[in-house]
């Protein structure tokens, strides 16, 4: 097995490799082990920002774009304004 090189710069270097790289996040907010007490909070922080971010671009975003489009339609058949983008 390889070792991490100590620059990721290094051609050498493969963070395959690395075993930071491999465990994923759901280890870390599971915090056994030494040191996992600072790691834990970063780690189910990461898992909560992820979780609202992909919440957030799947579900909201479309559905405040489908009801922006029809007060749009709404406001040109009634004859106002509407600004096209």
């Amino acid at each position: 097995m390889k070792r991490c090189a100590k620059r990721p710069s290094a051609p050498e270097a493969n963070p395959h490799d690395c075993a930071d790289h491999d465990s994923g996040l759901v280890p870390l907010a599971i915090g056994h082990g030494a040191g996992s007490e600072l790691q834990q909070p970063l780690a189910i922080t990461v898992i909560g920002g992820l979780a609202t971010a992909t919440f957030l671009t799947l579900f909201v975003v479309p559905i405040v774009y489908e009801l922006m489009d029809e007060l749009a339609q709404r406001l040109s058949r009634k004859g106002g304004t509407v600004i096209e983008g």
